[in-house]
């Protein structure tokens, strides 16, 4: 049997040490990268595209369900955004109101209500969503119980955004349940003791779009 000398000992030592040491780094880099790429695909799923539902779905033809005598509403494709295959005209001659009295899927977990609008007058015009769930309803003590959202239409396009999860009964204290959505339409010259909307002119004509709530 041979016998292995120090010297030959101790630089087969350190061959040995520096193989682990890297191996080690090896492995350090692998576990970096690993764990990177575990962050990089949590990033992405956290960017998917937010839930959306079709209020009124205009290119399938539908149109609002609830519209006063004084509103007429009637599918274009004028002064739509981009991508839109169709929107909704609407002409209020005077005091009235837009939208559907009956609902058919749950609002649950969508925290916007959205929709494109282009307003072809020169001033900014003054409108309200009203929304009411099943409280609303039931109650049937007046407009205290609806939900009244006011949002302005400035000159040209709009994108806008109502909040849903801070919505309220404008007399009540209580949430809007989502879950429970009956009726909704655009108002004006509804509240006028508020001053939430137009006092005038008594003719407009507003276009809207991609009608959705999101969430």
């Amino acid at each position: 049997m041979h016998k292995i000398n120090k010297k030959t000992f101790g630089i087969f030592t350190a061959v040995v040490l520096v193989l682990f040491a890297l191996s080690c780094v090896t492995m350090s880099e692998a576990k970096t990268k690993k764990s990177a790429k575990t962050k990089q695909t949590k990033k992405v799923s956290s960017s998917a595209p937010a839930r959306k539902l079709s209020v009124l779905n205009f290119s399938k033809g539908e149109l609002p369900s609830s519209v006063s005598e004084t509103v007429s509403a009637v599918l274009t494709e004028e002064n739509i955004e981009a991508g839109d295959e169709l929107g909704l005209k609407i002409n209020f001659n005077g005091r009235g109101w837009c939208g559907c009295g009956k609902i058919d899927r749950s609002w649950s977990g969508f925290g916007s209500f959205k929709f494109n609008a282009f307003n072809p007058q020169d001033k900014d015009l003054t409108f309200t969503l009203v929304i009411k769930d099943k409280e609303s309803i039931t109650n049937k003590v007046g407009r205290d119980t609806w939900i009244v959202l006011p949002f302005v239409l400035k000159p040209g396009m709009n994108n806008v955004s109502l909040d849903l999860n801070k919505a309220k009964p404008y007399g009540e204290k209580r949430d809007l349940d989502l879950s429970e959505i009956k009726t909704w339409h655009f108002s004006y010259k509804f509240f006028p003791e508020q001053k939430w909307e137009e006092t005038g002119p008594d003719e407009v004509t507003i276009f809207v779009s991609d009608m959705r709530v999101e969430g």
